[in-house]
């Protein structure tokens, strides 16, 4: 309610808070009349303010409630995979690297974004290893050969995610 409008106590229309008489029917507005709509407009204004923080406080804690529960809640088998490879990923790539007498290189095929072991698959038999493929089709690892010669290779890891090795 707008705090400069009142309704007329006999027609129902709005009039001004100030006026003394209502410009629609006539009646006469005393001042007792005035100071209690004054007040009435006080009490609800200051009832929506108090509602109005209430809300604020209780969005902040369903805020607050939201976030603790991301970041509680148990990582995902997708959120899982992720973190096996990032750790894993380093390792066998210096493993296999290491195994290129005469040197070797990289080639993306494809985009850059594509991950040297495209593959990763649980061992049935072992939970806690992993196998990494990559694959020639998609990002190849070139050795050179004693001639000189870079040769494609197929190559795979097994990572142990309890020795992260």
């Amino acid at each position: 309610m707008q705090q400069n409008i009142m309704t007329c106590p006999a027609c129902h229309k709005k009039i001004a808070i100030e006026a003394h008489d209502c410009p629609h029917c006539g009646q006469p507005i005393d001042d007792a009349l005035r100071s209690q709509v004054r007040e009435n407009q006080r009490i609800e204004a200051e009832k929506k303010r108090l509602e109005a923080k209430r809300s604020r406080w209780a969005l902040l804690a369903i805020f607050i409630l939201g976030m603790g529960w991301i970041y509680f809640q148990e990582p995902t088998a997708q959120d899982r995979a992720a973190s096996l490879r990032r750790d894993a990923v380093p390792k066998c790539s210096s493993a296999i690297e290491a195994q290129a007498p005469y040197g070797f290189e990289w080639e993306t095929l494809a985009l850059e974004f594509i991950p040297r072991f495209p593959y990763v698959e649980h061992l049935v038999s072992d939970e806690n290893t992993i196998l990494l493929k990559g694959s020639t089709n998609i990002k190849a690892l070139l050795f050179k050969n004693a001639f000189g010669v870079m040769v494609p290779m197929e190559y795979s890891c097994l990572y142990d995610t309890n020795c992260a090795q």
